[in-house]
């Protein structure tokens, strides 16, 4: 696995044939969603993770794993629009824009169209929108979970929600709008990634 700013190098066929590149190993901050924990927002240049509860990260995995089981982590990042370091305390999950107007969560009470960030389901640690995507995708409709998520205040919260059938695939939704990444913020380690905008999970 790579560290933060090792040199990596990989294969890329570019149309005329094999080229090898180098590439900067960092993980990097290409989108963002509005009212995220951490407070930024990514214009034209990209913010870079430098670590997470003290730990250099480089990749997605490394992220996840540096957060383990914590609920919340302290992340440092550099770049974007910031003259210097932004260190925060904030809650590791899927970043959900809002809770969907009749949807199981309002119905558990969750307040319609506020953000939270989703963290586990029945105990299952959720730290981005693919981890509660796959988790949910094994429920049935009908079955009731236990959420455990943060409201834009940073507040704690707990819903006991039925699900919903997933209108497009087995499993079942909670009724939110999930922004692609972990808290709101997209997360590429290659330097490939386009700008996920517009891209949300209806989960």
């Amino acid at each position: 696995r790579a560290d933060a700013g090792e040199t990596v190098t990989v294969t890329a066929d570019d149309g005329d044939g094999e080229r090898t590149v180098e590439v900067d190993r960092n993980l990097q901050i290409v989108g963002t969603a509005g009212g995220n924990p951490l407070g930024i927002t990514v214009e034209t240049e990209p913010y870079t993770v430098e670590s997470v509860n003290g730990q250099p990260v480089a990749t997605e995995g490394a992220f996840v794993e540096a957060v383990g089981d914590d609920e919340r982590a302290t992340v440092t990042v550099t770049g974007g629009n910031e003259s210097g370091p932004v260190t925060a305390e904030i809650p590791i999950g899927a970043y959900a824009l809002a809770a969907q107007a009749d949807g199981p969560i309002a119905d558990a009470g969750a307040t319609v169209g506020e953000p939270m960030t989703v963290v586990a389901i029945d105990g299952e640690r959720v730290h981005d929108d693919g981890a509660l995507s796959s988790v949910l995708s094994e429920r049935d409709p009908g079955e009731s979970v236990e959420v455990v998520a943060y409201d834009a205040d940073g507040e704690r919260e707990t819903y006991d929600v039925e699900l919903d059938p997933h209108p497009n695939r087995d499993g079942g939704i909670i009724g939110v709008s999930v922004f692609p990444g972990a808290s709101g913020l997209a997360l590429d380690d290659f330097g490939v990634s386009e700008s996920p905008a517009g891209a949300y999970l209806e989960l």
